[in-house]
């Protein structure tokens, strides 16, 4: 490093020479171990297999960049240790996998299982604790599903709430409910996961149509057990359209207005939305771009600054048009105020 004779203090003064000096930096001491990003254990659940392979990849790269040298695993609150092997044979690299077969035959059946998972580099840093889960079961048989429509299906329009009921011979791990439909023109999937408290085999489960085209849907519930096994039960329904425009959801806020005033409407089914509005003698001041909207959902696109306008009752007209070409249109009166 060199300060040169440019330099001055406050009153001016220079140096009399440039004035030099060195220093070597070092490299600091590495005091972290390894992270276990990954475990894969295969199969989990057992499924019967009395053995499992598992894997850890343990790396280094972002603590200090030594090299995996060693990896373990707990089981439980076990204090013996169980020595992972090095899937390649050659330790080379800040990042390692490691490998081992577990024996769990002797394991009792239905049961889950804690490992504990850690790695060591050369310095003899000990990374911090991954843990996972490891399930024991015989378990083959996939889970028995029953569901029953709850709702009126005869009445159920776009926008409505389906309420459903699904049991199981056995708890469940997961469950999930799709819904499809599938059309010469157009495609529909969408699935819900359902919540699962402890043990249980008795879940409801209310959907809200929304966005849900017209028409014939399939549905299918999806469980599956603390084995791991999938139970599949399907079933369908005919969904009416509903009103393309619910004249009670469509309205203007703030109203009167004196700032902003938006149109707010929601569909019946998706739509495309056309707004045009006119003062009360029939001149049209405002016809925005068309918008999509969503059927179920509350729009919010159209809004106005209309703090110039002249006080005064305006008229909106909004026609929403399906894909049908089927039509409606709303007509209401808002007030502009200063």
């Amino acid at each position: 490093v060199t300060v040169h004779q440019s330099v001055t203090d406050l009153a001016g003064n220079g140096l009399a020479a440039p004035y030099s000096w060195s220093f070597r930096t070092g490299e600091a001491p590495d005091l972290k171990g390894p992270v276990i990003d990954l475990v894969v254990i295969d199969p989990n659940p057992t499924g019967g297999q009395k053995k499992v392979n598992i894997q850890a990849r343990a790396t280094d790269e972002d603590n200090g960049g030594g090299v995996p040298i060693r990896c373990v695993f707990f089981i439980d609150d076990s204090p013996d240790t169980n020595e992972m092997q090095l899937a390649d044979g050659t330790y080379n690299s800040p990042v390692e996998l490691y490998t081992s077969d577990l024996d769990v035959d002797t394991f009792e059946k239905d049961s889950s299982y804690l490992l504990s998972f850690r790695a060591m580099d050369g310095s003899d840093n000990w990374g911090p604790k991954k843990d996972d889960i490891l399930y024991v079961t015989d378990d083959v048989a996939p889970p028995e599903l029953n569901l029953a429509v709850l709702s009126d299906t005869t009445d159920l329009h776009t926008g409505d709430t389906l309420s459903l009921e699904v049991t199981s011979n056995e708890p469940l791990r997961s469950l999930a409910v799709a819904f499809s439909q599938i059309t010469e023109q157009d495609s529909f999937y969408s699935q819900l996961s359902v919540p699962i408290p402890d043990d249980s085999m008795f879940f409801r489960v209310d959907v809200h149509l929304s966005g849900f085209p017209a028409g014939r849907i399939d549905g299918a519930a999806t469980g599956r057990d603390k084995g791991g096994n999938l139970g599949t039960t399907t079933f369908g329904f005919p969904l009416l359209s509903g009103d393309l425009l619910p004249p009670e959801k469509a309205f203007a806020a703030p109203n009167p207005a004196s700032d902003d005033v938006g149109i707010y409407f929601t569909p019946g089914e998706d739509v495309t939305a056309r707004l045009r509005v006119f003062t009360i003698d029939g001149q049209e001041v405002w016809s925005p771009a068309p918008i999509e909207a969503e059927g179920g959902i509350r729009s919010e696109d159209f809004k106005q600054d209309v703090s110039d306008w002249p006080v005064g009752l305006y008229l909106f007209v909004l026609q929403a048009t399906n894909g049908e070409g089927r039509k409606a249109v709303v007509k209401k009166v808002f007030a502009v105020v200063r």
